[in-house]
């Protein structure tokens, strides 16, 4: 099943994103999102049953999801013991946005 643009969606995308499109515009667009549509599209075709899911590319990995990862972490009293302020066991910082 593939997606046509048409001259309804074509208004509806111009009137969210709050652009005034002359009538060779509107043509102009509407040619140019059909050929996007229609290359995505083509996704469809890749044959991907016998790919691996790729879940990270870097290679980084979680150290707190990690089972050979750090065995230890702060208490909530531990994390702002150094704090410079601190009220009822939260960090306490200068207001930076004003009314």
């Amino acid at each position: 099943m593939s997606y046509k643009i048409n001259k309804q969606t074509l208004e509806l995308l111009s009137k969210l994103s709050k652009l005034t499109l002359t009538s060779e515009q509107k043509k102009q667009y509407l040619q140019q999102f059909e050929e996007i549509v229609a290359y995505i599209s083509k996704i469809k075709e890749i044959i991907t049953k016998d790919i691996k899911p790729v879940f990270n590319t870097a290679g980084l990995k979680n150290i707190f999801k990690d089972p050979n990862g750090p065995k230890t972490t702060f208490t909530q009293a531990q994390s702002i013991a150094n704090a410079n302020k601190q009220q009822n066991n939260y960090f306490v910082i200068p207001r930076i946005l004003r009314k």
